[in-house]
């Protein structure tokens, strides 16, 4: 049976199972659902997916007429929104660029899509800041940090932090390393203690 022209004008809509041929990718969906214990992959992947269907369903429902026309365009809006999350869950930011209908949120997606595709190795060329004594300790301040974690399913089999530099904006998704690492143990330690800030010293010495 033709679909009607209405939804085949979506290409998002036209084949929900079009990446069921990359081994890899499908490894971690069956994993999320069968394994005991779930990796931060595993998870964000099966929410992915979870959202991607819903979103897809409710999709061809508006486009079918069996929601009242009143509201179906805001309806509509709303599901590529939620549908464009759900592929980012997945580590699919290309295809979240393209589907999200909001102009911020293409730009975000596409951002993202474009720092997991960097060389580990890229960064500015921005400096850190010169070596100064904190609290007895030598401390030197880089610009660059992790702003989130993001899924990269392919490229790194795993979740990355975005990796952002706060003086030039430049963007990679790569495992922390250097004082970011340090950083990184000092901010995982004071979540332990119930702290809701780390201090300097205990983040970015010199010698990490």
């Amino acid at each position: 049976m033709t679909k009607p022209e209405a939804y085949t004008a979506l290409p998002f809509l036209a084949d929900a199972k079009r990446e069921q041929g990359d081994e890899r990718l499908q490894e971690i969906r069956r994993g999320s659902f069968t394994r005991g214990r779930q990796t931060e992959l595993e998870i964000s992947v099966s929410r992915g997916m979870a959202m991607e269907e819903i979103a897809r369903e409710n999709m061809k429902i508006s486009m079918d007429g069996v929601r009242a026309k009143r509201g179906m365009g805001q309806t509509v809006e709303f599901e590529r929104a939620r549908l464009a999350a759900g592929l980012a869950l997945q580590g699919k930011f290309t295809e979240a660029a393209r589907i999200a209908p909001d102009r911020n949120l293409r730009k975000r997606y596409a951002r993202v899509a474009e720092a997991i595709q960097r060389p580990d190795s890229d960064r500015c060329a921005c400096p850190d800041t010169a070596a100064v004594t904190v609290g007895g300790q030598e401390v030197a301040l880089t610009p660059r940090y992790g702003s989130m974690m993001v899924p990269s399913p392919e490229r790194h089999g795993g979740m990355v932090p975005l990796v952002v530099c706060a003086d030039c904006g430049h963007a990679n998704a790569r495992p922390f390393n250097g004082r970011l690492m340090g950083h990184a143990a000092a901010m995982t330690e004071a979540r332990r203690a119930g702290q809701r800030a780390v201090a300097d010293a205990q983040a970015f010495k010199v010698n990490r």
